[in-house]
C-alpha cells in the first residue's frame, strides 16, 4: 500500500492521500480504506499516470513551466548528487509532503515528521557528487518502433556508451536516449530533427521532448554506432554529448550534438 498525491507530477505542498493498493499490470479495482472506498492506483515504476510527487530540479530560466513564475528562479534547483530531505508531516487527520534542499549533516527530523534523505543512487553519506556511471540508457527510436534499446557501456571510458543500429529504411531513422527506462528522463536535441552536421544542445533528461529527436540519415541496411557521452563537469554542471557514425561501406556521415546542462 501507498501514501500517493491523488494526481502525477504534483508539487510539494498537497494533500496526501491513500494507503492504496497498487495495481499491477492489466489489473482494475478499488478498496475500502478508514471506511470509504478509495481507488487502487497504478504501479509508479511501470506507468506515467501514476499519482506522484515531482522534485523538479531544474532551472525555470527559458523554460516554459506551469509551475513557473516569469522571472523567478525554481527554489528546488540542483545539480546531480545534491541532496534533498523529504518530510510527510502529520498534523491530526492531516497530512502533507514536502522537501528542501540540504547539506549532509542537517537533516532534522521534527515531532509527527517522517524524513528521508534523497541521494544519487549507489552513493555513500560522504561521497560527494553524482555516479553517472551507475545507470542504464537506452536509445529509443523509430526503426524499433520507440522500444528501449539497452546501450553497451565502454569499460575503457567511463560515462560513454554506444549502440550499433541497422537503417531500415532509405528515409532516415529518428531517435532520442532515455535513462533508466524512464520517459520523464529523456534526452533530446534542442533542434527539432537535428541531422548531419549539426552542432546543437543536449536537452533533459526531462519529459519536455516532445517530438524533438535527432535524425540518421542512409541507405537501408546501413549500419550506424550511437553514443552518448554523460560527465560531470568543473563546478558539478552535468555535460552530455550525443554522436553517431557508419560502420561499414555504405557511408561515412556522422554527427555530433553537445550540451551542458
Amino acid at each position: 500500500k501507498v501514501l500517493h498525491p491523488g494526481s502525477p507530477k504534483m508539487p510539494k505542498g498537497c494533500g496526501v492521500l491513500g494507503p492504496s493498493t497498487i495495481l499491477r499490470d492489466g489489473e482494475e479495482g478499488a478498496i475500502v480504506a478508514h471506511g470509504e472506498v478509495a481507488k487502487a492506483v497504478p504501479d509508479a515504476s511501470s506507468s506515467t499516470e501514476a499519482p506522484t510527487w515531482l522534485l523538479d530540479g531544474r532551472s525555470w530560466v527559458g523554460l516554459e513551466l506551469e509551475s513557473a513564475d516569469a522571472g523567478v528562479e525554481n527554489p528546488d534547483l540542483g545539480l546531480p548528487g545534491d541532496r534533498y530531505c523529504i518530510r510527510l508531516e502529520i498534523a491530526g487527520k492531516w497530512r502533507m509532503v514536502t522537501w528542501e534542499k540540504v547539506s549532509t549533516d542537517s537533516v532534522l527530523t521534527a515531532p509527527d515528521t517522517t524524513t528521508a534523505l534523497l541521494r544519487a543512487p549507489g552513493r555513500k553519506a560522504e561521497e560527494e557528487g553524482p555516479d553517472l556511471t551507475a545507470t542504464k540508457y537506452y536509445v529509443v527510436g523509430s526503426w524499433s518502433d520507440w522500444e528501449f534499446r539497452a546501450m553497451e557501456e565502454d569499460p575503457s571510458m567511463p560515462g560513454l556508451v554506444s549502440l550499433d543500429i541497422w537503417l531500415t529504411s532509405n528515409y532516415g531513422v529518428d531517435f532520442q536516449i532515455v535513462r533508466n527506462t524512464d520517459w520523464d528522463q529523456a534526452f533530446y536535441p534542442r533542434v527539432l530533427g537535428a541531422g548531419d552536421g549539426s552542432i546543437v544542445e543536449v536537452l533533459g533528461p526531462d519529459d519536455l521532448g516532445g517530438e524533438a529527436a535527432w535524425r540518421i540519415e542512409g541507405s537501408l541496411g546501413q549500419r550506424f554506432r550511437i553514443q552518448f557521452q554523460r560527465s560531470r563537469e568543473p563546478g558539478g554542471s552535468d555535460s552530455c554529448a550525443v554522436s553517431w557514425r557508419a560502420m561499414s561501406g555504405l557511408g561515412t556521415s556522422g554527427s555530433t550534438s553537445e550540451g551542458a546542462a
